[in-house]
């Protein structure tokens, strides 16, 4: 049972198939980066959302292969877009608006859902993340965000 979470599920057609193996192999790979994304918090407590979002994501991604080794390769796939997404803002929102490093991660979510939903999922995606973004940056010009100055290998280290 164990050893079956941890290989991708075959699916009826190959480009489930696909969209299936992509998944897992995302999901377990966010796994292991945020995991070790979250060593150095553990030394130097963040001031921040930081530390309840990261395994909040982690979270987010064992459930996601949950729901994908029960079929639904589809419903997996929303989860990790929509959910991401708004773990995605809240740190953005909490850590320092457009100028904190997650800001990128809007993007590389819009391309995300292009690969396991579909082109228009990935549209709609970049369209929201770019509207967030401005968002952000209103919020962080009339003074509700403050941003957070982050120091170079921090930075470096979550880039």
């Amino acid at each position: 049972m164990i050893r079956r979470f941890f290989a991708p599920p075959a699916h009826g057609n190959e480009e489930d198939n696909f969209r299936a193996r992509f998944i897992h192999g995302f999901s377990w790979t966010i796994i292991v980066l945020l995991s070790l994304a979250t060593i150095p918090y553990l030394f130097q407590p963040a001031t921040d959302l930081t530390i309840v979002v990261i395994p909040g994501l982690i979270l987010l991604m064992f459930v996601s292969l949950f729901v994908l080794h029960r079929g639904n390769a589809n419903a997996s796939g929303m989860m990790i877009i929509v959910l991401g997404w708004l773990g995605l803002g809240i740190q953005a929102l909490a850590a320092g608006g457009v100028k904190d490093v997650i800001v990128v991660g809007y993007l590389a979510l819009g391309l995300l859902a292009s690969i396991i939903v579909d082109w228009r999922a990935g549209g709609i995606v970049i369209l929201a993340s770019i509207g967030a973004i401005w968002i952000l940056a209103l919020f962080e010009l009339n003074g509700f965000i403050t941003p957070n100055d982050q120091d170079i290998v921090g930075y470096s280290r979550d880039l």
